[in-house]
């Protein structure tokens, strides 16, 4: 039923030795994507693309994509990649106990405090 819901043509025969088919003319769409997915897709492959610029595989399975996709989600992919522009410096790199440490906090409803640096060199105390 939820292919069917899907819009496929599937055959079915009830009973002893029953069985579920495609119908053989029956095209299968490439990728049943949301348009938000397909942005998200977008975007992720786009920093792919900025932060390994020796490699070009993001920037290939982006161009793949885009042609398997039906032509209003080409248009929204086109759109995100024109409107999206992604720093070429990769983020610091992540100190993954903090993350812990932050997650186990919210997950419990604790409290943090700490002291951090602005973009201007100032310090702030928690």
């Amino acid at each position: 039923m939820r292919l069917r819901d899907l819009g496929y043509d599937v055959h079915s025969r009830p009973g002893p030795g029953a069985e579920y088919a495609l119908r053989p003319s029956m095209k299968i769409p490439p990728l049943l994507l949301s348009p938000d997915e397909v942005s998200t897709i977008v975007t992720s492959l786009l920093i792919l693309e900025a932060w390994s610029p020796d490699d070009s595989s993001a920037a290939t399975a982006r161009t793949k994509l885009e042609q398997v996709l039906p032509a209003r989600l080409r248009r929204r992919a086109a759109a995100v990649a024109l409107s999206t522009q992604i720093s070429r410096e990769a983020p610091a790199s992540v100190d993954w106990e903090m993350v812990g440490t932050i997650a186990d906090a919210v997950a419990t409803d604790a409290r943090l405090t700490f002291d951090y640096t602005d973009q201007h060199g100032r310090e702030s105390l928690g």
